[in-house]
């Protein structure tokens, strides 16, 4: 069914010279530029379901003709997205040479790259070295930033659509075959063929109007999964076992800088990763920076404005909470019942058990801790850059602010789950008296010392006498609660 070698095309222009690869909706030819001397690649609109080939001429054609009207709205667009991605220029971004329309069907010309896919690479020598791994994922970034700011996605981040050139080890990203164009205001100009590479593709990708938004998230996501696949030498899990059972037992073996960067990536709820290839810049950079040393992003930091949290499809508007005072309490006077109320208490506690787990970190050898307030410029620097964007911690909370008041550091955390929006006051006492219970922030406190993990802002805040607030607000951003830790708390492990 595909051309056969030495067919030719646009009236001998190009010559076939074999078949380099065949998906879903199209074929990929090694061809030669007969006038210049030169190999290219030519991918063609060849639908392998609906399409016959007459080996004779070449012409293609439909094998049903129910299916004409669906087939040439996708060539069009084949046309289309194929003219899109012809105006193109960057480095790591394939080019296109050259469009046009023959045998029944269309076709697009692109650069001959000499080298081998990274999916190639690692079926080859299995996972690689971190590091270069990290370089190589840089290198993507830097096409997807491009990309992205003309309004488009890839939509299929992969290994095997990633090149390295041979001779100079250049990344060049490859098959825009799933790439939509959008507008303006966000919404899609092409309808590209639906397709999935199933352990790259999120969640949202499998659903029919899953990327009729744009959203780089979704293609943060793949990238996230590249990264996996390329230090592993595996292949990403589906987005269904992610979402189910997530990326903890899969990256327990590797870095904790590499861990962090593939679990972000790979949240199956869009909001909760990077909303931006510079974010997860900064998660990739922040994982070379290492455990000792602090990273200074700006020499003027701005306090970010509180960002907008990840939420449920479904809900319409995301709770805001309060800021920066602490708020009355505000209560549901309907029973909930004491049985919600531990659970409630539960997870707040594992919430702060993980915040603990992430960023406590043994700095002194004091007994006695003093407030010093001369380092709070570096302070306000690091907690701009740890909290620019929401930070999901787990359980369907998220981290939306940050800041530092005088020798105060608060966080603002969101519990984003409509089951447990309304508490009653029984609940929310007992609540206040677990989170107040110094027996419970000491036991906490031993058992998170026993496996901590170093971090600049939190050696900082700990070392220099910082109290460390948690605010907790429900669903409807009402004020549940607050969890402080006092330098007391904490001098005597110091």
């Amino acid at each position: 069914m595909t051309l056969k070698q030495g067919s030719q095309l646009q009236s001998g222009k190009y010559e076939i010279r074999s078949v380099l690869g065949q998906g879903g909706f199209g074929i990929t030819y090694l061809a030669e530029h007969t006038m210049m001397r030169k190999m290219v690649c030519i991918k063609e609109f060849f639908p392998k379901e609906y399409y016959n080939r007459d080996d004779d001429s070449q012409h293609v054609s439909l094998g049903s003709n129910g299916s004409a009207e669906l087939m040439e709205a996708y060539r069009k667009k084949f046309m289309k997205e194929a003219r899109t991605i012809a105006r193109l220029e960057h480095p790591n971004v394939i080019a296109i040479y050259d469009v046009f329309e023959e045998n029944g069907t269309a076709y697009y010309v692109m650069e001959y790259i000499e080298g081998e896919s990274l999916q190639n690479v690692i079926e080859r020598q299995g996972g690689l070295n971190e590091n270069i791994a990290k370089q190589l994922i840089r290198s993507v970034c830097e096409a997807l930033r491009y990309i992205h700011g003309l309004n488009l996605l890839h939509l299929d981040i992969k290994p095997a659509n990633i090149m390295l050139r041979k001779a100079d080890s250049r990344i060049t990203l490859i098959d825009f075959g799933l790439a939509k164009q959008y507008d303006s205001d966000g919404k899609q100009t092409s309808s590209t063929p639906v397709g999935i590479s199933h352990g790259y593709a999120p969640i949202e990708q499998y659903e029919a109007d899953g990327s009729s938004s744009f959203t780089p998230a979704t293609d943060i996501y793949a990238l996230g999964a590249t990264l996996y696949s390329l230090v592993t030498g595996k292949r990403a899990p589906k987005a269904s076992y992610v979402m189910e059972e997530g990326m903890d037992s899969l990256t327990e073996h590797l870095s904790p800088e590499i861990k962090r960067t593939i679990r972000g990536a790979m949240q199956h709820k869009r909001k909760a990763r990077p909303q931006s290839i510079d974010a997860f810049i900064r998660l990739l950079e922040t994982s070379d920076v290492g455990v000792t040393t602090p990273i200074v992003p700006k020499p003027t930091p701005q306090k970010p404005e509180p960002p907008t949290p990840a939420v449920p499809p479904t809900v319409p508007a995301t709770p805001v909470p309060p800021a920066p005072q602490k708020p009355t309490p505000e209560v549901s006077t309907k029973s909930t019942g004491i049985g919600k109320g531990w659970m409630i208490a539960a997870i707040i506690l594992g919430t702060i058990t993980f915040l603990f787990v992430v960023l406590l970190v043994i700095g002194a050898t004091s007994e006695d801790v003093v407030f010093d307030d001369s380092n709070s410029e570096y302070v306000d620097e690091l907690i701009g850059y740890a909290f620019s964007e929401p930070v999901d911690i787990g359980d369907n909370m998220y981290i939306v602010d940050a800041y530092r008041e005088d020798n105060i550091f608060v966080v603002e955390v969101i519990m984003q789950d409509e089951d447990i929006s309304e508490y009653d006051e029984a609940t929310l006492k007992m609540f206040k008296s677990v989170m107040s219970s110094k027996s419970t922030i000491e036991d906490m406190v031993t058992s998170m010392v026993k496996d901590m993990d170093e971090d600049p802002l939190m050696e900082e805040l700990l070392t220099h006498g910082y109290t460390i607030e948690y605010n907790y607000y429900d669903y409807d951003g009402n004020y549940m609660g607050t969890a402080t830790v006092t330098p007391d708390d904490y001098a005597e492990y110091l």
